[in-house]
């Protein structure tokens, strides 16, 4: 890292503030929610990928002892669940369609779709119920392909929509047609990336509760709680203010808990309503495989015109995505597919897209994942640069280097890149992973292969404000202070980032900052942790927060110390008199003056809004000045070696250079790297959430191999610091952004060692032997 910034403690190695919590077992999570009478919640699902519903008789259930209430269709609210992309959002006009009901009443569109639920005095009763509720189908055609849905005569999946095809985008920026005509060269090359898994220990699920004033609480695991507020008061009708969410400990998400109101919240709460009881729904991990959620699948043509030096002239994308029975954030990934794509991490003059998102009667519903869209065009990208790179007789590293942009430039969009850390990211790279001497000193059966990315962090936010509030209130008279924040601690270290900016701009210790978070009684409204928003917009709003609270300090040690707030300062836990810093007083002392001798409260307050445009669905294009005012930069190097009796990939080596701006816990980002390249590695290799006939095959993480610990290679995190004008103390966020260039750099590597390209992810062993057999022929 470098930089000499005058810090106590960002930029520093810090102890995360919930790590004593996490490993003695105090954190609480849903499932650890225990209340008198609570019942057992279950969902009767689909057995069929299509079909129609003709009759339920739930009789025989409840008349089984010990069952407390059987709900279907009729039970549940009318409105659609995802309410806020149909249209009824402004913001999100353009977005979605209204596809998702807690239960369904007409026709089931996957295996797995919620038909029926029941409440019951434990988990073998309500098992016995599901076995018991008589539903008569009259199965239907199904469709699992969406090159097949999109065909005339296919299986029409929502009657209101013959072809099936969910979202579509089309557009074209420059002329097209003239840098194609140009061009030297023209490179056609389709990919294909498959539906992972996102693997999050912690698995989906809920605890609900009714009080005697009619208002609802519910423990569950989500990285949005204020959002799940909102969305389920639009669905029901119930005021937020009747509405608990807490959600202070997620055991990961990656997405798939973020901003989304799923079926069984919905179920759990009318089954806890009906029974006037506590209820609970733990899926388990079969069911969280089935149907919970996954990353869906696309696939990307790309073309690509570039001149004998190699400056890329013109682009074509064309791709299609897999969304399943249900939109979710299918059209939000395509949208970001485009962005990504469309002349930013490369100057492109001009470019044209089409772009669709197809329904399908597969199982896989299609939420949120890390990287949001970028991890699917970035593989296809970086692995066609490198074979344009080959073509050509050009170094990998320098072609992409010949297509940057320049620091401070803008794109021809508006994305102005003042902290632009690329150019670094790749010298640090290649110098570190010996790019040069590798590439000049073969090893049979080894390679080396690079991809680059560029990442918007701190994302506005599904309605457009981007914002995050933060309050911090002084405890009493003894000088620590409670942190409210609108984040829940899903493991990226949040909690710990918003203490370390506290506690920096106030000049007190670490442990004078207590959090509190991820509960909507206590904390002030926010979009929660998602699109690589914790830092960046959780940061600034506790930094704003803070300054409030350190002018209050100030004026209040003024009047103990008989001197103006100007020229006062804190450090230590103290407030201090710049020009004779032996004249102080400790933080305590101030704040028992303001609490008993002028009794007073000390509150303040941050509000955080993104400084930058809103996005036009229907043009796709977005106001001044951009999508973001930060935009994370990265370079990864990828180290191989393959069997070629086997087809085996052995990663021997990750070096990931990141321009996180300036990292406030440089632990905690060295950690965000390591894990989003272990999350990549699977990407790449070994994860698939295989279907057949719209069946999930795999059920549990013995079949779905997600990497352990001893199959994680050496992988060299380099932080490469920038200062981004509107980041906390100059950072970034870096979340998503680490997991987008891995599948492409080993898909380059492994090109480099045996001269295949797989092109369509996981680079399986099969897939690898199959290319080598085939090279062997030609």
């Amino acid at each position: 890292m470098s930089g000499n910034r005058e810090y106590t403690y960002i930029g520093k190695k810090l102890e995360r503030v919930d790590a004593l919590a996490k490993v003695t077992g105090e954190a609480r999570y849903f499932a650890d929610v225990q209340l008198p009478g609570m019942l057992v919640g279950k969902i009767l699902t689909s057995p069929h990928a299509h079909a129609r519903i003709l009759s339920i008789d739930s009789s025989n259930a409840e008349r089984l002892p010990g069952v407390r209430a059987v709900v279907t269709a009729k039970d549940m609210p009318k409105r659609s669940l995802d309410f806020y992309q149909s249209g009824e959002s402004d913001q999100m006009k353009g977005h979605g369609r209204a596809d998702l009901y807690a239960l369904v009443s007409e026709k089931v569109h996957f295996v797995g779709e919620e038909v029926a639920a029941v409440a019951a005095d434990d988990s073998f009763i309500a098992e016995e119920a599901l076995r018991l509720i008589r539903v008569e189908y009259e199965v239907l055609p199904a469709v699992f392909a969406p090159e097949e849905s999109m065909k005339p005569g296919a299986p029409t999946i929502y009657e209101d929509l013959p072809g099936n095809v969910a979202n579509h985008l089309q557009g074209s920026h420059g002329d097209v047609k003239k840098g194609f005509a140009e061009a030297d060269h023209i490179f056609e090359d389709e990919f294909k990336t498959q539906p992972q898994y996102h693997g999050a220990l912690e698995r989906h699920g809920c605890t609900c509760t009714w009080g005697c004033d009619g208002n609802l609480t519910m423990w569950t695991t989500t990285q949005t709680p204020h959002l799940l507020q909102w969305m389920y008061g639009g669905v029901t009708g119930t005021p937020m203010s009747n509405i608990r969410i807490v959600s202070s400990y997620v055991g990961g998400g990656f997405g798939s808990k973020t901003h989304v109101l799923y079926p069984y919240h919905v179920i759990c709460a009318v089954l806890s309503k009906k029974t006037g009881r506590p209820v609970k729904i733990d899926l388990s991990r079969m069911e969280d495989f089935a149907h919970a959620c996954a990353c869906p699948p696309w696939t990307i043509k790309i073309r690509t015109a570039v001149k004998k030096d190699g400056r890329i002239t013109a682009k074509h994308l064309d791709m299609t995505g897999d969304c399943g029975a249900h939109l979710y954030s299918s059209a939000g990934q395509l949208n970001q597919c485009v962005t990504m794509a469309f002349s930013h991490l490369y100057k492109v003059p001009a470019i044209s897209y089409e772009g669709r998102v197809v329904y399908t009667n597969n199982p896989h519903r299609a939420v949120a994942y890390r990287g949001f869209g970028n991890p699917q065009i970035s593989f296809a990208m970086e692995s066609q640069m490198d074979r344009i790179a080959e073509a050509l007789h050009m170094d990998p590293a320098e072609l992409r280097l010949k297509n940057f942009f320049e620091p401070g430039e803008t794109s021809d969009f508006g994305w102005k890149f003042d902290a632009y850390g690329l150019p670094e990211c790749v010298r640090k790279a290649t110098e570190a992973a010996d790019w040069k001497g590798k590439r000049r000193e073969k090893t049979p059966n080894r390679g080396i292969g690079m991809a680059n990315i560029l990442h918007m962090t701190g994302w506005k936010g599904v309605f457009g404000a981007g914002e995050s509030d933060s309050t911090i209130l002084v405890g009493k008279e003894d000088g620590s202070f409670y942190l409210y924040t609108d984040f829940s601690e899903i493991g990226t270290g949040v909690w710990t980032v918003a203490r370390a900016v506290a506690a920096e701009v106030l000049g007190v210790s670490l442990e004078t900052i207590r959090i509190v978070g991820g509960d909507t009684y206590a904390t002030p409204f926010g979009q929660g942790s998602y699109a690589s928003r914790g830092t960046y917009n959780c940061g600034n709003s506790v930094k704003l927060a803070a300054l409030d609270m350190k002018r209050q300090i100030l004026e209040a040690a003024a009047d103990l110390l008989k001197e103006n707030p100007e020229g006062l300062d804190t450090k230590n836990d103290e407030v201090f008199v710049r020009r004779t810093p032996e004249k102080k007083v400790p933080f305590s002392r101030v704040c028992w003056h303001v609490h008993f001798n002028l009794a007073k409260m000390l509150i303040s307050k941050g509000n955080w809004t993104m400084p930058a445009g809103l996005h036009d669905p229907v043009t796709n294009r977005w106001g001044s000045p951009g999508p973001m005012t930060s935009y994370a930069f990265a370079c990864q190097v990828a180290e191989v070696e393959v069997d070629p009796r086997t087809g085996k990939v052995q990663v021997l080596k990750m070096t990931a250079a990141h321009d996180v701006g300036y990292p406030i816990n440089l632990e905690q980002v060295e950690g965000q790297i390591e894990g989003g390249v272990v999350m990549g590695l699977g990407y790449a290799l070994t994860e698939d959430l295989r279907m057949e006939e719209g069946r999930v095959l795999v059920d549990d993480f013995a079949d779905y191999f997600v990497r352990r610990s001893q199959d994680v290679p050496e992988i060299n995190p380099i932080i490469v610091t920038t200062d981004d004008a509107y980041g906390p103390f100059g950072a970034k966020g870096v979340g998503e952004a680490v997991m987008c260039p891995t599948a492409a750099a080993i898909a380059n590597a492994i090109y480099d060692a045996v001269g295949v390209r797989i092109k369509e992810l996981p680079i399986t062993p099969a897939k690898v032997l199959k290319a080598l057999r085939e090279k062997e022929k030609r």
